[in-house]
Formats: C-alpha cells, structure tokens, sequence
C-alpha cells in the first residue's frame, strides 16, 4: 500500500507515498495530540519586548501599551510575564513574574523615545526565560543602533536561542517601514510567528493570537528524518496538524520523528515504517504545491527591483498554471491559495513593469507574512486590511476541518464549573475536564483574550482544539449533553 498510519501518545502520522513521471513524493499528514491530564497546571512563559522608539508615538504606541496590557491582565496567576522596552536603550519593567495589574498599568504608561535597539531589547526578554519560553517582539522600524543590526546575524541569534535553549520568538511588524526581512527571518529561525500588522486592530489581534500559542505549545523542535535527510519543522500546537510534503528519490524502510515533549522536557524518537510502495495521489500533489507556493512566497520578500520582479513573476506563473489544471483545482485548498498567490503575481508584474519602492516594500511584508502563514495556517497572521484576508480565513476553515469534531462529545461534569447556558454564550463546548483545565470546541478558538475572560469565571486554564467549528455546532454539542 502507499499508505501507512502511526499513533502515539503524542501525535498521529499518516504517511502518503506518490510517483508519476515527473516526480516522487513522500506527504507526512502530521497532528498533535491534544494535552495530556497533569496533576500541575500547566503554565506560560511570556517576554514582551516592545519596541518604544519615536516612531512609535501616537496611535501605534497607544494601542501597543493597550495590547500588552490586556494580555497581561488576562494571564493565570501561575504564569510568568516579563517586560522588555527599549529604544536606543534597553529597559527591564519586570523579570517574569506572576502578572499583576501593577505590572498592567506599568506597561499602560510606556511612553515613546528615540532609536531603535532591537536586539539589545530581544537578547534581554530571551535570556530571561526558561527553556520552552516564548518571546513575542514587536517593532515598527528599523534595527538601527546595538551590537547588532543586520537581518541575517538577529535571524541567526534567535534560531540559537530556538534551538539551544527551546525559546521561541515571535515578531510583530508593525505599519509600513519596518525592516520585513529582519522580522520575518527572526520569526522563521526562532520557531514562531510573523505578524504584519497594517492596523492597530492587527496589533491586538497578534497579541491575543500570541496569547493562545503560548498556552497550548506541546511538542518542540520536531525534525523529520527521512534517509540521510533531516527537515526541521518547528513547534506543533496542541491538536495542529501539519502537512508536510518532501521529495524523495526512493522510497525508505522508516521515517524517524525527533521531538520534545514540552509538558515534561521528555526527549521523544519516533520510527515510523514507510509505505512499501508508490501509488497516485492527488492529495500529495495538491500539498507539494502548496509548499512550493510558500517557496516562491519566500522568494517575494527578497524582491528590490525590476529585475527581482521580473525573475520571479515567470516561476510563480508556471504554479498558477500547475495549480490551475490540477484535478483539485476547485477544492477549497487550491481555490483559495491560487487567488492569494495571483495577488501576488499581479503585484510582481506591476513591479517589474514600474518599480514603486513604496509598493514593493508593502509587497515584500504581505509575501513573508502569507508564507509564515502557509508553514503554520493556525496563527492568525493576516491583516484584517489585506485584500485577501477573507481568502485566507476560508483557507485557514478547510485546513483546519476534518472528521475529528465527530469524536468529540461535551463532558457534563463541566456544567457544574459554569452553567450550559453560560458556556453557549461563550461559544465553547467542554468536551474534556481535568483538575486545572478544561479542553473546549470554539469557533474563537485563536483568541486568547476570549480564553482568559472564561478562565476568570471557571478557574481553570481554557485549552482550544484548533479545530473549525461553528457556534451552532458549539450549541448542539451541549444541548444534546444537557437536554
């Protein structure tokens, strides 16, 4: 068969080998298992390093100090919270700490000042933090006075920072002149998210979307050993599934899964048998061209002239084509990331033929944002302002629906922590219950403001399955648990 399923404590594998004339292909449908029960409520590890400099005075510092406020204010008690600010200086508000409102209101009076020290500002929140850490960085301009300031050498910092010590770093870019190979790269070596954040409502919802990564990180650094080939793939939230494509020439005995089980810092080898044959799979094809579209999209953020732009508008035509005359061309898969990447090919023709430094620097962030997005479709990443973002939210539905939400069923022991009534309000359906916290099926399932809200009034941690539901799907799951 050209198929092989694996399950494990800590995640299922579905293997999917493909060949045809042109190429063979090995798919790795990955999903992490939702969080097992501890006796210990599990806790996050939080730096917020905001960037204070001129630039950011107004609006954008406003709703920044407003953001990191919130987020602060909706923590656990037995979370860790530090504070970093910095311009052309670097400043602690706080080591990690439970958060407190004194600490809320501290930050809600941030006020701006000169240039911009970022990696002082990100060196000091990660060395801060304990392995499995999550740094969450946020910047509107340019690296412009520290140790260091190019791109490749902070990129090359937080991937240590990742793979050393297991700290994650996510980057906030915010408005139009920021520097998007830098925060990207960051962001991509770091093992977490990139945000472009066009409106200050991108920048409250990068920080809720943050909030929730940071509770439900499971497994670390997961690499994928086929042959003599390793691919490393980064984080897996809890319940995530990734699809992951590799070309290969032969098909191997096994597949080995290297990764750390952040609940208990357990180093975990999975071997996974192969399939023992090839067959003809659509599925795979239609995924290598996703991956492929988020090669090119890489590719887009490197484009600074005419002839940049040029180059790359013939290899991303021929994907449209590809795409276009695939037998799941209409599904939503290749329906919707078809119409995001012919944005991005009609912006590269215009590009090539009069090159806008203000529209290729618009271009270059939309293109690293889309393809973090494509890497990791569970972050909400997309500006609200994007003319695509509705594209991308249908996209983000299909890749994040499958046959799962079949298995769950709400757990009544749950309506004596909070009333049916109040969790339908909520829009969240309790389907596991443990000690300290509660698994839910929502649609908000990426808005860690809306968890904490819940959290205040239950008492316990609210763990999201990032999973597509509807909020009638939510009502009928607890109504047929409390007729």
């Amino acid at each position: 068969m050209n198929t092989t399923t694996y399950e494990s404590p800590w995640l299922v594998a579905r293997l999917v080998a493909h060949a045809d004339e042109t190429q063979k292909l090995l798919m790795l449908e990955l999903t992490a298992a939702d969080l097992p029960g501890t006796e210990e409520e599990p806790s996050v590890q939080l730096a917020l390093v905001l960037d204070r400099s001129g630039s950011m005075s107004g609006q954008k510092l406003a709703i920044t100090r407003e953001a990191a406020s919130r987020l602060i204010r909706s923590l656990r008690p037995v979370d860790q919270v530090g504070v970093v600010i910095y311009d052309d200086a670097v400043e602690v508000l706080s080591p990690p700490a439970p958060p407190s409102e004194y600490l809320a209101d501290v930050v809600a009076r941030i006020q701006s000042g000169g240039s911009t020290n970022l990696y002082g500002g990100w060196v000091r929140g990660a060395k801060m933090l304990k392995p499995g850490g999550h740094v969450v960085l946020l910047s509107d301009g340019l690296a412009n006075v520290g140790r260091y300031t190019d791109a490749d050498t902070l990129s090359h910092h937080a991937g240590i920072s990742y793979r050393k010590y297991k700290i994650t770093t996510t980057t906030i870019g915010v408005g139009q002149d920021y520097d998007e190979r830098l925060m990207s790269g960051m962001a991509r070596a770091g093992g977490g998210a990139h945000y472009f954040a066009r409106s200050v409502d991108d920048i409250m919802r990068a920080f809720s979307s943050q909030r929730w990564a940071a509770a439900n990180r499971a497994l670390s650094q997961l690499i994928v050993r086929v042959g003599t080939e390793s691919h490393l793939i980064g984080d897996m939230l809890a319940g995530e599934k990734q699809n992951i494509v590799i070309p290969i020439e032969e098909l191997p005995e096994q597949v080995t899964l290297y990764f750390t089980v952040l609940s208990n810092g357990e180093e975990v080898r999975l071997t996974i048998p192969a399939p023992d044959q090839f067959g003809v799979s659509d599925e795979v094809t239609a995924h290598y061209l996703v991956w492929q579209a988020r090669d090119l999209l890489d590719r887009a953020g490197e484009v600074h002239n005419h002839a940049d732009a040029a180059e790359l508008a013939e290899p991303m035509r021929v994907l449209l084509l590809q795409m276009t005359n695939h037998p799941l061309a209409d599904e939503p898969l290749l329906a919707n990331l078809r119409s995001i990447l012919s944005t991005s090919y009609q912006q590269l023709q215009q590009l090539a033929a009069f090159f806008d430094p203000h529209a290729a620097s618009y271009a270059r962030k939309r293109s690293y944002a889309t393809a973090r997005f494509i890497e990791h479709p569970v972050y909400d990443n997309v500006s609200d302002m994007d003319a695509d973002y509705d594209t991308v939210q249908h996209l983000v539905q299909h890749l994040t629906t499958d046959d799962r939400i079949g298995r769950y069923r709400v757990n009544p022991s749950a309506f004596a922590i909070m009333p049916a009534q109040e969790w339908i309000r909520w829009q969240m359906a309790p389907v596991e219950v443990y000690d300290h916290y509660v698994v839910v099926l929502t649609p908000h399932w990426r808005d860690g403001f809306r968890h904490g809200e819940v959290e205040k009034r239950i008492g316990r941690r609210v763990r999201p399955v990032p999973l597509s539901v509807t909020a009638e799907q939510v009502e009928e799951l607890i109504r047929q648990a409390n007729p």
